[in-house]
């Protein structure tokens, strides 16, 4: 390991993060180029033959370089959540999305929302308040009679403009999202079906046991 090697300027974790990334880009001479926990310097391992003295001036062009074109993305709100009257955010959700990885913080006051969670968000928060229903998260919800009695409104009301075959005549609310995490989507959330069916073969059967 070389001895480090100061940057121009204290660089933000953003920064570094794309320095280690790039370093892999400067020479087959260079490996495992890391910036120093403070931002204000870099270190990395010069390959058994090669120059120091050169591959250090390569570093340190390459370090400059980076320091000097670097641009921070400006971030942009793409969606908003806000709270139904009189009710705040259910803590419950967001910490369920959070294990998921659904959720990241960005900064003070600033989170980075992907997958269906705010989609889930509003889903919850929004038809619980509609619903009259007292649940506090998704688990909840599914055992909630309000909250059942909500969606089997919402789904007449689908069902009133198909045709009889066409209706959805049960439906079962599980406990929890299907997510990548618990096996029941691929990568690229796609269901997995027979997963699905068989990890939900009791509810599955329960709808047929109704009829």
């Amino acid at each position: 390991m070389n001895a480090p090697l100061p940057l121009p300027k204290p660089v933000t974790p953003e920064l570094a993060s794309d320095i280690e990334k790039a370093s892999a880009y400067v020479s087959g001479e260079v490996s495992g180029l890391r910036v120093a926990p403070d931002g204000r310097s870099v270190t990395w391992t010069t390959a058994p033959g090669a120059d120091p003295v050169r591959v250090a001036e390569l570093v340190g062009r390459f370090v400059r370089d980076m320091v000097a074109h670097h641009r921070p993305i400006p971030r942009r709100v793409v969606g908003e959540l806000k709270p139904a009257p009189g009710r705040g955010l259910h803590s419950g959700i967001e910490a369920g999305l959070r294990a998921r990885g659904w959720v990241r913080d960005l900064g003070p006051g600033q989170v980075s929302l992907s997958g269906p969670a705010l989609a889930v968000m509003r889903a919850v928060d929004e038809g619980a308040a509609i619903a009259g229903s007292p649940a506090r998260d998704v688990a909840t919800a599914a055992r909630c009679p309000a909250f059942r009695a909500h969606l089997q409104r919402q789904v007449d009301a689908v069902n009133g403009k198909l045709a009889r075959v066409q209706t959805v005549k049960r439906f079962a609310i599980l406990p929890h999202e299907l997510s990548i995490a618990g096996g029941e989507l691929t990568p690229t959330m796609k269901l997995k079906r027979r997963v699905i069916v068989a990890k939900y073969a009791a509810e599955i059967e329960s709808l047929y046991a109704e009829a």
